[in-house]
């Protein structure tokens, strides 16, 4: 209760002192309320630059290639890829095979040797996959998904085509085609001439880019004719057709969710005993995550400054200030000080004064800010700026401690002096 008064009389003083020196009252309320929108401002670039840099994460398709670049001995395969991806946390992951073989009941884009009648006009390129999302061309954006679903491990004998290869054949979701093992150098067939692969169509996909004339390029180079097949049907031409091991030609896919971790997953995987034994190529496109990123973070850094910088000199501004007036304000201290107040009470009622101040301009701030948010959007293109509540309150924090400090701060001389010194100034 009696706090409650002694609250009430602190309050009455401050409002009547506030009224008395009315320019005093402006001139520190248009401070506060320059300080607030400053760090209002700050706040909300902030919070846009990381928002910026989650969705620039997200999106970006962050990745760790490996490739064996040496002899036989230097192969991935399927048990080293997930050694791999175990030792770097990946979120996910792909090998690729590449082969040639000859489609028996369906025709191709034509290309070179279509006019030819020659045999290659039916060859295409097959792409095995343990998961085709993953697979460059994919999460380059060069080709989508539009119909059914991307290639899993799990899948047996299924394959995804292109559009424009289902219109001309007239195919759909759930329809068979039919690939053989033809005799042709491209093939590199050790076996098995003659062998069919039958596949039941998962997915269809959209070519992105354009391809240009395909009237000069063979068959198996046109993007539309490129099939691409399920891992385990890719192992078994490999054992089958060319007689080898089963391993990933076409080296493997490493994914992270968070791009900022692929340099340490090279690192992380260069000093792993199983690619240090063997002639591997390990890189990222970390570079181009950086490259991207380095624009907000930058901006990040020079409001990080803009902020210092204002505060600092929001705070100098308001100590000298308050100082001053502080020192304007030694009768009246003194006055108190007889009167049987502590210091401590003259430090809260200064504190008082300056908190409905800072609560005034503050509250002015909050809607300018608003207002003004749109306007910070146009000028930096960092995506939206947003004011909201939980920004509020961390700027409110912000300011109110500057507003203890300063008024600490600029209290210095009061406390360090004797009440009798304080007290002969009236006299």
């Amino acid at each position: 209760m009696k706090l409650m008064h002694d609250m009430q009389k602190k309050s009455a003083r401050a409002f009547a002192y506030l009224v008395r020196r009315r320019r005093k009252t402006v001139t520190l309320a248009i401070i506060f309320l320059v300080l607030s929108f400053s760090v209002l401002s700050g706040i909300m670039i902030f919070h846009s630059v990381e928002a910026s840099l989650k969705e620039l994460r997200e999106q970006f398709y962050g990745y760790v290639a490996v490739n064996a670049v040496g002899d036989d001995n230097s192969r991935i395969t399927q048990d080293l890829a997930a050694r791999a991806a175990k030792e770097i946390n990946a979120d996910g992951w792909t090998g690729t095979t590449t082969c040639y073989l000859s489609v028996d009941d369906i025709s191709l884009i034509p290309g070179r040797f279509t006019p030819l009648e020659e045999p290659a006009m039916s060859l295409t390129r097959l792409y095995s996959c343990r998961d085709s999302s993953l697979a460059r061309d994919f999460t380059f954006g060069i080709l989508s998904i539009c119909q059914g679903r991307h290639l899993v491990s799990e899948d047996r004998k299924r394959a995804l085509i292109s559009e424009n290869l289902a219109e001309i054949n007239e195919l759909h979701i759930g329809d068979r085609i039919t690939c053989v093992v033809t005799d042709d150098i491209t093939t590199h067939a050790n076996a098995g001439l003659g062998s069919k692969y039958e596949f039941e169509i998962t997915g269809i996909y959209r070519v992105e880019s354009k391809q240009g004339d395909s009237t000069n390029r063979a068959e198996c180079d046109i993007l539309d004719n490129v099939i691409y097949v399920d891992e385990y049907t890719g192992f078994d031409i490999e054992k089958n057709i060319w007689c080898k091991p089963e391993f990933y030609t076409n080296g493997l896919t490493l994914w992270l969710k968070d791009p900022a971790q692929l340099e340490k997953a090279v690192q992380t995987l260069k000093n792993t005993q199983e690619f240090t034994q063997g002639d591997y190529h390990i890189e990222s496109n970390s570079a181009e995550y950086d490259h991207s990123a380095a624009p907000m973070r930058q901006t990040e850094q020079i409001m990080f400054i803009f902020l210092i910088v204002i505060s600092g000199i929001g705070a100098i501004f308001l100590i000298v200030t308050l100082s001053m007036w502080n020192k304007e304000r030694m009768p009246e201290n003194g006055i108190l000080l007889s009167l049987g107040f502590q210091k401590k009470d003259i430090f809260l009622q200064l504190l008082f004064e300056n908190s409905i101040l800072f609560l005034v301009g503050f509250t002015a701030a909050v809607p300018l800010a608003f207002f003004c948010s749109h306007f910070l959007g146009s000028l930096i293109s960092i995506g939206k700026i947003t004011l909201f509540p939980g920004n509020i309150l961390l700027a409110g924090i912000i300011v109110w401690i500057l507003c203890v400090l300063t008024t600490l701060l600029s209290a210095v001389r009061i406390m360090k002096k004797a009440p009798a010194e304080i007290v002969n100034v009236i006299i």
